[in-house]
């Protein structure tokens, strides 16, 4: 994939949204308010375009007293440019400028207006019927809410040190984009091959040897896929920490939860079907298009930035493999099936790809269905 198709994945609709939000927000501060000619530059898409010609051949003129508001009207436009190469026209959302409680609507509007790739539209699966009313449905599935209930709620040096990890990286600011490279760790094709290579021995020793192995291995093709698509990334292997003992549920409480915070993209390393938590990883990106988990004391998004704009982003994740390729739900489906079937093949179980599978499905069905909470 190139450079190019990979731009045009980003989620524009974030940037727009923000801008559009800061705009009303100076506009207020300084006593203006969007008058019926401006605002017709919203509703018209030529009358747009010629905007943002005048403000580029005249954006040197701008007054010493409104550069920045001038500077924001031109990214506001071009955001709307943005926004119609998207499918979206701003004759059908009419944004009311000048009033706040009209932006919560588009919000809204938007979200309703979301449109799932043809991949997503027809999964491999039926299930049987889904009660779209059930409380708790999500709840129920969502593996973020299976992780981060039990973490966030302990009292131990695993959850503390977890805290102040996701408090650093909340505090990561003015990230237009962050992809999150899936890695294995403890499991994956390097462990099953120690299994197989060496039956009589602990399990225990296995996974020591195939932590440096597996580390060892996907950063290179990590550095490789950084220095292709050039773009901020993180490499979870980097973030574990060392001189403290962490169960496999602490580190998928806060994988999960950068992938949901902070990400915009999820890379998934070659062989990642192999690895538990690559395929729980994947399997969460795609949930986040189902909406938020509820919980009555947590929160799941990231509080340090606007909600409504944090579903957008979650909504709009992408997953690729480790060389920019866009992996559909229906892929990834495929080859988690097919991982699994080697994996019993040659004799081992594998409970939690099993689960992602059954949760995979589920999730595909959701989708189809419109469900979005």
């Amino acid at each position: 994939m190139t450079k190019e198709k990979i731009i045009a994945n980003r989620s524009e609709l974030i940037k727009a949204l923000g801008r559009v939000n800061e705009l009303c927000r100076r506009l207020e501060e300084a006593g203006m308010v969007m008058d019926n000619d401006l605002q017709a530059i919203i509703d018209d898409s030529e009358l747009c375009t010629r905007f943002v010609n005048l403000l580029q051949a005249n954006k040197s003129k701008s007054s010493p007293k409104s550069p920045i508001v001038s500077d924001i009207l031109f990214k506001v436009a071009k955001g709307i440019e943005a926004l119609e190469k998207e499918g979206l026209t701003f004759n059908d959302l009419q944004i009311p400028i000048d009033n706040p409680e009209k932006r919560k609507e588009l919000i809204k509007l938007l979200q309703k207006r979301h449109k799932s790739t043809p991949s997503e539209k027809k999964f491999i699966k039926k299930t049987k019927e889904i009660k779209m009313d059930n409380i708790g449905v999500l709840e129920e599935h969502s593996l973020w809410y299976k992780y981060k209930s039990q973490v966030w709620l302990e009292k131990s040096k695993q959850n503390i040190l977890v805290h102040n990890i996701m408090r650093m990286i909340r505090g990561i600011h003015n990230i237009r984009e962050l992809h999150y490279y899936s890695a294995p760790i403890t499991s994956g094709m390097v462990l099953y091959k120690l299994r197989l290579e060496k039956p009589e021995e602990d399990i225990g020793k296995l996974i020591s040897l195939a932590i440096p192995i597996n580390q060892q291995k996907s950063y290179k093709r990590f550095m490789e896929y950084c220095r292709k698509l050039n773009y901020p990334s993180i490499f979870p292997p980097s973030l574990t920490p060392i001189n403290i003992e962490m169960e496999q549920t602490h580190f998928q409480a806060l994988w999960l939860s950068v992938i949901a915070e902070k990400c915009t993209d999820h890379p998934l390393d070659t062989g990642w079907e192999f690895s538990n938590g690559g395929c729980e990883e994947f399997v969460h990106s795609w949930q986040l298009k189902l909406g938020l988990p509820r919980h009555p004391n947590l929160l799941f998004f990231n509080t340090k930035e606007d909600e409504e704009l944090s579903r957008i982003r979650m909504r709009n994740i992408k997953t690729y493999d480790h060389k920019g390729n866009y992996i559909s739900l229906n892929e990834g489906y495929k080859k988690m099936e097919k991982s699994l079937s080697w994996i019993h093949e040659n004799g081992f179980e594998s409970p939690k790809i099993e689960n992602c599978l059954h949760l995979l499905e589920w999730t595909g069905n959701m989708i189809e269905k419109g469900f979005y909470q």
